[in-house]
């Protein structure tokens, strides 16, 4: 994937709902594979991600099927900051979606994208693997 700089604020709106939804995507990908590994039929698992909508709602069932938190997973792999960033850029895209974009964040948005679009894919990728394990 290429990385632009982003520092057009339209640019960046744009970068932000992105960076959310591809790690949205992945999770729900990581879910699915979690789901049909412990046996449920494909109803159960859609009935199962459709009544777990939003990112915490779908890390708790993680948590649950998988019985190891997410966020304990990803820092023993050594990616401390992921969760965070990840909760950084969920705020930012519920702003751009909900509320307007202010960029109220701390830390550069640019910057937390591109380590999330590195450390962060990385992380998902691992986990992935514990479940096929």
């Amino acid at each position: 994937m290429e990385t632009n700089d982003t520092g057009d604020f339209k640019k960046q709106k744009i970068a932000v709902v992105f960076t959310c939804t591809i790690f949205e995507s992945l999770l729900e990908g990581v879910l699915w594979s979690l789901l049909k590994r412990k046996g449920y039929s494909d109803s159960k698992s859609n009935s199962l991600l459709n009544s777990k909508m939003g990112r915490r709602n779908r890390i708790k069932l993680f948590d649950k099927e998988f019985g190891s938190r997410m966020e304990v997973m990803m820092k023993n792999f050594g990616f401390a900051t992921v969760m965070q960033d990840w909760d950084q850029m969920a705020n930012l895209r519920n702003e751009v979606v909900h509320v307007g974009y202010h960029h109220k964040s701390n830390e550069d948005p640019d910057v937390i994208i591109k380590r999330l679009l590195s450390e962060g894919i990385e992380a998902i990728v691992r986990i992935h693997n514990e479940v096929h394990k």
